[in-house]
């Protein structure tokens, strides 16, 4: 005897296969930390004051950030903090950020992320000047706050914060010896 598949079964069927599909949708992305939505390549440096003419002390500027900063301040040491690459290959767009501290930190910093191109945050006291002024952005930041001692905390993706100090090198005499 043939077994007749009634509506109804397949009616059930179809809307238990349909709510598995929602809770599915809806639950298995929380289960897995979300990606960037974008390649982002981080660099943050600090500008030292200086009397020499603008010098940059082995930092990963690019040549058209190096000639902005350089309109931006005709004197003072560029020193590196920190080079972070958020990259992927699946096509997604390409975007660098420049963070440039020029004095102590805001308690806490929101630096939105640039979808794609460049962009340069230049401290302004408690506030941030960016350049292009207008370009389009992601929903997210980069988030910065001092830790005290010269350390920095960064969050610039959904992992735990990073901690680095602005590298400052060592004095040396003539015959390469450090100086006390």
């Amino acid at each position: 005897m043939k077994r007749l598949r009634s509506p109804t079964r397949i009616r059930t069927a179809g809307r238990a296969l349909a709510v598995t599909g929602f809770l599915a949708s809806v639950l298995l992305p929380s289960c897995f930390p979300s990606q960037p939505e974008e390649q982002l390549d981080l660099c943050v440096v600090r500008i030292d004051p200086a009397e020499e003419p603008f010098a940059i002390g082995g930092s990963a500027l690019t040549d058209p950030e190096a000639d902005r900063l350089r309109s931006l301040f005709p004197t003072g040491i560029v020193r590196s903090g920190l080079s972070a690459n958020v990259a992927r290959s699946d096509g997604r767009p390409f975007a660098r950020m420049l963070v440039v501290v020029t004095g102590p930190l805001p308690a806490r910093s929101s630096l939105p992320k640039p979808r794609t191109g460049s962009v340069i945050y230049v401290q302004d006291g408690a506030a941030w000047r960016r350049y292009p002024e207008d370009p389009p952005l992601l929903p997210d930041s980069v988030e910065m706050s001092p830790l005290g001692n010269g350390k920095v905390r960064l969050k610039y993706w959904e992992g735990a914060p990073v901690e680095f100090a602005f590298f400052v090198p060592a004095e040396t005499s003539a015959d390469g010896a450090s100086k006390p």
